[in-house]
């Protein structure tokens, strides 16, 4: 097996597909999943943090968006937490990805 640093060095976000769908959400998780990636490259920090879609985080949370956030803690550590949100929140769930 072979170890390769990413393109990413700080934080990963990835925003289930599957919470749009069975919640009834307006919109997909490719357009939030865009509207992020714009936020993070005007922020400078296309580097450091990374947004990408995924299937089912087995989350379900009733009329929200569960997302799997992903951060660089040391060399070979990781962090990682669910976060749960409305698109109301979208900029909070930013805000937590940007400063991790």
């Amino acid at each position: 097996m072979e170890h390769l640093n990413s393109a990413w060095n700080s934080t990963c976000l990835f925003i289930c597909s599957k919470c749009f769908v069975r919640n009834g959400i307006q919109g997909s998780a490719d357009e939030l999943k865009s509207e992020f990636k714009a936020s993070i490259k005007a922020a400078g920090q296309s580097e450091e943090v990374r947004a990408m879609t995924s299937s089912c985080l087995s989350a379900c949370p009733e009329g929200k968006i569960a997302a799997l956030k992903v951060s660089k803690q040391g060399e070979n550590s990781y962090h990682q937490e669910i976060l749960t949100f409305t698109l109301d929140e979208k900029d909070q769930v930013l805000h937590t990805c940007l400063t991790a």
